[in-house]
């Protein structure tokens, strides 16, 4: 299954920015350095990345310093993703990186 997410909040700057798009399809098993979408019961839908990945469940990290820590978002459990990064589509305003507006995570 295929999904769409908004960006919002600064927490994964300069990758992502608020109002880039994510590309989103379902995912069980994340591995380190993915993307995810996440269903936080506290922070709502984030967007971060996969930064370990013990026996017991998953950490997930921002890109940048600014954004919750791992800490604070705990340990994550597969039942509550959301949907592993597929594909960014740019904000028009994002001109990171290239000039493309269509870029591959990896």
């Amino acid at each position: 299954m295929l999904s769409l997410y908004k960006v919002q909040g600064d927490s994964m700057k300069p990758s992502f920015i608020e109002g880039d798009y994510t590309l989103l399809r379902y995912c069980k098993n994340p591995q380190k350095n993915d993307g995810l979408v996440y269903n936080h019961p506290q922070y709502g839908a984030i967007l971060k990345r996969v930064s370990k990945t013990p026996d017991s469940g998953f950490w997930l990290s921002s890109d940048n310093a600014s954004g919750i820590s791992s800490e604070q978002i705990g340990l994550c459990t597969n039942h509550l993703i959301k949907g592993k990064l597929l594909w960014h589509i740019k904000s028009p305003t994002n001109k990171t990186n290239d000039k493309k507006s269509h870029t591959h995570p990896h």
